[in-house]
């Protein structure tokens, strides 16, 4: 993967020198949230590997079935037919971890 940027800070008015937080906030109240979201995505990460993991042993070895799956939320559809047990659970994995990644806003 690249890096979004390699570009080094050359002007001193482009470096961050502190953070405004909203009025009420104390540094305490965003550390402790910054540090759950921090563990819930690692959380995510390691639960979405081994449902993965699971889906590529199942793919590889166990059943060799198939799966029609139909998801229909809102303005999003997915369609998936004739698929392998083991590749609609690696999807899955997958969506768990793209949920629970971690964001900095």
């Amino acid at each position: 993967m690249k890096s979004k940027s390699t570009k080094k800070v050359t002007n001193k008015e482009d470096i961050i020198t502190e953070t405004v937080m909203p009025d009420g906030v104390d540094s305490k109240t965003i550390n402790r949230l910054s540090r759950r979201e921090l563990i819930i995505a690692i959380l995510g990460f390691v639960f979405g590997v081994v449902i993965i993991l699971l889906g590529i042993i199942l793919l590889l070895n166990i059943d060799r079935g198939e799966i029609e799956l139909l998801v229909k939320i809102i303005g999003l559809h997915i369609e998936v037919t004739s698929a392998p047990p083991g590749i609609v659970i690696s999807l899955i994995g997958l969506i768990v971890i793209y949920i629970t990644r971690y964001r900095i806003l």
